[in-house]
């Protein structure tokens, strides 16, 4: 079986590399805290190598599927979700919480967006992902003590905001 590549399709993938190499490489330098001759190039060889062996670990169909120039403000804004749901937290637990069990199913078709969804779900203080299988998680939720039970509400509450910021970066078919 042999492959032929466009030379667009190589120029795009070149491309791609060496924004994804740059922009690796200024978030070492950063980290570091120093720009030296040194840094740079340590930051280019590292960036290289987390790309050539991300190449063969991650499925390239998946990350093919979604729109990152879309995602890139993302861990910005899930960071400030991140801290408004830790204050709200606080709360619940001063005034009583109780945790729930919620069944949340996803649009995400991507498999690398569902994983994300669960992470984002995880990571924001007060809710837990249990399991994924495809498009249906289990996530334990905490809220409030005194919150009414409507289950197909609690799965919005859920995922609902992380879920639709999601799905603008997904590829769908046709786009």
């Amino acid at each position: 079986m042999k492959i032929h590549f466009s030379k667009f399709s190589v120029k795009m993938k070149f491309s791609r590399f060496l924004f994804s190499v740059i922009t690796l490489t200024i978030i070492w330098v950063i980290l570091r805290e120093e720009i030296s001759v040194f840094d740079i190039i340590i930051g280019v060889l590292a960036s290289t190598a987390c790309l050539f062996f991300s190449q063969r670990f991650l499925p390239a169909d998946d990350v093919d599927n979604v729109k990152f120039r879309r995602l890139w403000y993302y861990p910005f804004w899930l960071l400030g979700q991140i801290y408004v749901a830790g204050f709200s937290v606080i709360k619940m637990i001063i005034l009583g919480a109780r945790a729930d069990f919620v069944n949340v199913d996803t649009k995400l078709k991507s498999n690398i967006m569902r994983v994300i969804l669960g992470n984002t779900i995880t990571l924001v203080p007060g809710s837990v992902t249990l399991d994924q299988e495809q498009n249906h998680y289990t996530v334990v939720w905490m809220r409030s003590k005194d919150a009414a039970d409507i289950s197909g509400d609690m799965s919005e509450q859920v995922k609902g905001k992380f879920e639709r910021k999601l799905i603008m970066a997904e590829k769908r078919r046709g786009t």
